[in-house]
């Protein structure tokens, strides 16, 4: 499965059907057109084309690359220079940031999070939550430092990208961080227009209409639900999709 998937491709299809006007979260999309109606992923080289769950904003990311002209292969290797980059500083400022003896051993501990498994696999496909992680982390070391308009760039980009990191924003308002929420909010505008021009409505009208229904029934995550899916899931969904698959009827 490693071996054949990459998340990255669903940001650069998704990329470069998009100004096309088509439903970028539509399966079909993502589909080998010589076999209609059966869902069969196509293929970029070696890698299956995985189906793009993100909202609208993220896509000017891999957008810029397309317009520069980059090949798939040849963003998958910036994308994974950019990723790793952004992950050892999160990591590096982190343990500055914490300082003392535990600042150090959370830096002497950065091999052993880089070598882990689940980092490795996650740079290898390019998923984008090692690096919305990331983000986060630095936005909200950078709000503690008084640097509200660096924070709000990098959460603001997390928050509109995957939609789970704007959770940050309740601590922000608790906190009365006022300077740190307009510059969040700020950040999020200026990369929704950003995609708005770059890409047309259409993307940010079917998320609304056609994804988020989907996301909410979980038909968009239709795969979790398969035997072999669920025995790598360790999620709470996961949890319960192998209770149900255990035999327990409730």
């Amino acid at each position: 499965f490693f071996r054949a998937h990459s998340c990255l491709t669903s940001y650069t299809e998704a990329a470069r059907l998009a100004p096309t006007g088509v439903n970028v979260f539509d399966v079909a999309q993502y589909s080998d057109p010589q076999r209609p109606g059966q869902n069969q992923p196509r293929f970029i080289g070696p890698f299956e084309v995985d189906l793009y769950q993100y909202p609208p904003p993220f896509l000017i990311l891999p957008r810029a690359a397309t317009v520069a002209g980059l090949g798939f292969l040849t963003t998958r290797q910036v994308w994974f220079a950019t990723q790793s980059i952004v992950l050892l500083a999160a990591m590096v400022v982190l343990a500055r940031w914490i300082g003392g003896a535990s600042g150090l051993l959370v830096l002497l501990l950065v091999p052993v999070v880089w070598l882990s498994p689940t980092t490795r696999i996650t740079l290898q496909i390019g998923n984008f939550q090692l690096t919305a992680f990331a983000l986060s982390i630095l936005a909200m070391i950078a709000f503690d430092r008084g640097r509200a308009r660096r924070g709000g760039f990098a959460l603001g980009f997390s928050a509109v990208s995957k939609i789970y990191p704007g959770v940050l924003g309740i601590t922000l308002l608790v906190e009365r961080r006022w300077g740190a929420v307009a510059w969040t909010a700020a950040w999020s505008l200026v990369f929704t227009t950003a995609a708005w021009l770059a890409l047309g409505s259409t993307p940010f009208v079917d998320f609304v209409r056609y994804q988020l229904p989907r996301i909410e029934s979980g038909e968009a995550f239709f795969w979790i639900e398969n035997a072999d899916a669920a025995a790598v899931n360790y999620g709470i969904h996961g949890l319960v999709t192998k209770l149900r698959f255990l035999g327990l009827p409730w």
